[in-house]
């Protein structure tokens, strides 16, 4: 199939056959090949055009943050999880833009990185709260908590814990 829509098929549909081969690589554990077939399903994509199928890009991307979050290579995720947010807002879905922005907070803790988190945490809860889902907007929170546990600063943290469980 992935022949035939790369000789024949629009963009898309080259995308979609690339996107659809790395699932089946992915489902039966081979990460690399999974890896290489969305990448290859990257550069098929036509971003200039107006019937880009960015819903599908952002899934891809998703897919490859994924891949690499589960081999704890949480560098390597960092731009997948932007790209995941860029490509889910182009698509109009501001819900999955804003979570993918989240996954970028958890790779920023994980990276030791914590004014990172804490800026990003503000703009999280500002961003959550403008697209009317404020419970979101409390529950992102919670890594910035963890950071102000470790600083030793309970006050903080204890006020941040105290916005997410009300």
């Amino acid at each position: 199939v992935v022949d035939y829509y790369d000789r024949h098929g629009s963009p898309n549909e080259k995308t979609k056959a690339y996107y659809l081969m790395g699932c089946i690589y992915r489902d039966q554990h081979d990460i690399p090949s999974a890896l290489e077939h969305f990448y290859k399903a990257l550069e098929k994509a036509d971003t200039l055009s107006d019937d880009c199928d960015n819903l599908l890009l952002m899934r891809i991307w998703g897919q490859i943050a994924e891949a690499y979050d589960d081999q704890y290579m949480i560098e390597e995720s960092l731009t997948p999880h932007k790209e995941y947010s860029k490509y889910a807002l182009k698509a109009g879905n501001t819900f999955e833009s804003i979570r993918g922005l989240e996954f970028c907070n958890y790779d920023y803790y994980e990276l030791k990185d914590p004014l990172k988190v804490l800026l990003l945490t503000e703009k999280l809860k500002k961003m959550y709260r403008e697209a009317g889902y404020p419970d979101y907007a409390h529950n992102c929170q919670s890594v910035a908590a963890y950071i102000y546990i470790a600083r030793g600063n309970l006050a903080k943290a204890e006020k941040l814990v105290r916005e997410i469980v009300e």
